[in-house]
């Protein structure tokens, strides 16, 4: 699932903290945590506001709306034409010097297995994922492992990682990717 990295003061200093993004439109405000969640056609009209363009919330594109006359900047440019569509590792910077950073960066999830048109199988044991049994869907390659009492694939014992790439098989692992430490901000 989609998620900002915003800017978080803690006993410790500043850091980045995770905002899921499960719903299909947000708008910026300007009090912590900087993005509130909103239901269309509600949202309150006149800012920039950010709407899940398509998808589900583990698929969806995002696109970012910024009414005519205010300023906002992505990766350093300014949005012209009032929108722009977030890719991963994207940073916004709003006229007030506030930063966050959207990105597409998925955990993985024990849940269970929809289906799918042809067989899936396990990329550990090898064996098919029965729909509906206990799986995850590796975030780094898509390959599926069954997670079940009598199938441990994923967190399969004395292993690290997901059998077919470098994805972290820990559940406490957190997210691969963070922005560098803020200074602290508004």
């Amino acid at each position: 699932m989609a998620h900002f990295w915003i800017p978080k003061l803690i006993d410790a200093g500043p850091c980045w903290g995770a905002l899921p993004l499960g719903g299909s439109a947000y708008e910026f405000i300007d009090v912590d945590p900087f993005v509130r969640r909103v239901e269309l056609p509600a949202a309150t009209a006149g800012g920039e506001m950010l709407l899940r363009a398509n998808g589900d919330a583990a698929t969806a594109q995002w696109l970012l709306v910024v009414p005519p006359g205010d300023k906002l900047w992505v990766n350093g440019r300014e949005v012209l034409l009032g929108a722009h569509l977030l890719a991963d590792r994207d940073e916004m910077r709003f006229p007030n010097g506030r930063r966050l950073f959207f990105c597409t960066e998925r955990l993985p999830r024990v849940i269970p297995f929809p289906g799918a048109a042809h067989e899936i199988f396990c990329s550990r044991c090898r064996n098919p994922i029965v729909k509906d049994s206990l799986a995850v869907e590796c975030p780094g390659c898509a390959s599926w492992s069954h997670q079940t009492g009598d199938l441990p694939c994923w967190n399969y014992p004395g292993t690290n990682h997901c059998a077919l790439c470098d994805q972290s098989n820990d559940p406490d692992a957190g997210f691969r990717w963070a922005p560098e430490s803020p200074s602290h901000e508004n």
